[in-house]
């Protein structure tokens, strides 16, 4: 098995476990949007690594094995929203009225995002230096 650091792009059946600590992930997750925290609650696990608790995020062949349900992530995204005091995006296209068509901006943005919050979190092990990736697994 191969290990590799940071994003890797290989072919479209490639597979993949991303690994981050958590307490290096919790610190980038508060920064983000609520629909990106919304959409992380759904693909990301919380598991101990060699010891360490840590965030993982897995793929194989493009086919999450997660349970992607947009209407529950844009709830959710809201939820988080309305607890933080903030947009639920605060990208400067983003709908600001809460009705069908924000949902299907969210909807769109949550279906791209979701691969790219996987390959954020493989990143996520380069900022943390007490992080040893030469560990056997």
């Amino acid at each position: 098995m191969k290990i590799r650091l940071g994003f890797v792009s290989n072919s479209s059946s490639s597979s993949f476990v991303a690994v981050a600590l958590k307490s290096v992930y919790d610190e980038y997750i508060k920064t983000e949007d609520p629909i990106i925290q919304a959409i992380a609650e759904t693909i990301i696990h919380e598991e101990s690594v060699l010891g360490h608790e840590c965030v993982t995020f897995s793929d194989s062949s493009g086919e999450g094995d997660w349970d992607w349900n947009p209407s529950a992530i844009i709830t959710r995204a809201k939820e988080i929203a309305k607890e933080q005091n903030r947009p639920v995006s605060s990208d400067k296209d983003c709908p600001t009225e809460d009705n069908k068509e924000l949902d299907d901006w969210l909807g769109e943005l949550a279906s791209d995002a979701r691969y790219d919050i996987g390959h954020e979190i493989g990143s996520l092990g380069n900022k943390d230096e007490s992080w040893s990736h030469s560990e056997s697994w």
